[in-house]
């Protein structure tokens, strides 16, 4: 065999009915429709505001981080429309 991965074997049971329901999903991001200027812009905008007394680790620092990553994507970039998933067992 000229693979370095090892097989998996797994076993599956299913204690209840399988069922299919219906469930909302979130919007995603539509990547192909973002406006990367603004999103730039943007978070180098936001990052010029960050308080670096309220950074002590790097922990607080990543959660500072990211939610401006948020919150610039959230303006620059669209979303899809939630769909129906289902759901498996």
């Amino acid at each position: 065999m000229g693979s370095d991965h090892a097989p998996v074997m797994c076993t599956f049971g299913f204690n209840k009915d399988f069922r299919l329901d219906l469930t909302e999903a979130e919007p995603r991001f539509n990547f192909t429709k973002a406006d990367w200027g603004l999103f730039g812009s943007t978070l180098d905008g936001m990052i010029t505001e960050i308080k670096n007394e309220n950074l002590n680790d790097i922990k607080s620092f990543d959660g500072v981080f990211s939610n401006l990553i948020k919150a610039s994507a959230n303006g620059a970039i669209p979303k899809f429309a939630a769909t129906t998933l289902k759901s498996y067992p």
